[in-house]
């Protein structure tokens, strides 16, 4: 096991003047057993495989980091949490990610790397999800307002306790953006 099961805090960063999500980028700060400080820039999609440019580093400070990155003029897009375990298989990284709407594998590493693991666990006939998690709180948010009347602020378990998404209907609907 490359990681025990572990609870994450996510904030998401954007800036007025740059736009990341406009540019489909991302800037994450993440606080689980280490603080890390992520960029992305815009995924692309390759035979059913997400890829993407990132930088990341570890931060000794989660809250020092927040604010400097508030100072320099970002402000918090969004706030979400899951808990992730992280196992090695060959040369990927498996990871199991269970969100407040569901859970979800992803698997880290090259693309033939990834097909051979993808097979090697029996995903290959799975539904792949094109987007990212951040967009499914997304596609959730909008469905929870129009269906159920319910408006949520963050991504929290304790914002979706006692409630069942239909993920599926979820991803059928905005299956042309695959965003961040």
């Amino acid at each position: 096991m490359r990681q025990e099961r572990s609870h994450e805090i996510n904030l998401r960063f954007d800036h007025p003047e740059l736009h990341l999500l406009d540019r489909r980028a991302v800037l994450r700060l993440r606080k689980d057993q280490i603080n890390t400080l992520t960029y992305k820039d815009d995924a692309r999609i390759q035979e059913g495989i997400i890829s993407r440019y990132e930088l990341e580093t570890e931060v000794a400070s989660f809250e020092i980091t927040s604010q400097l990155l508030q100072k320099l003029g970002f402000f918090i897009s969004d706030r979400y949490e899951k808990y992730r375990t992280a196992f090695q298989l060959d040369q990927t990284e498996i990871v199991l990610d269970e969100l407040p709407f569901g859970n979800f594998v992803e698997i880290e590493g090259f693309h033939d790397d990834i097909k051979k693991a993808m097979g090697r666990l029996e995903l290959s006939q799975a539904t792949p999800v094109n987007c990212s998690y951040l967009h499914l709180f997304h596609l959730s948010r909008l469905w929870l307002e129009r269906e159920r009347n319910i408006h949520l602020e963050e991504f929290s378990f304790q914002g979706f306790a006692g409630i069942t998404l239909p993920i599926e209907h979820l991803l059928q609907s905005d299956q042309e953006r695959p965003l961040e």
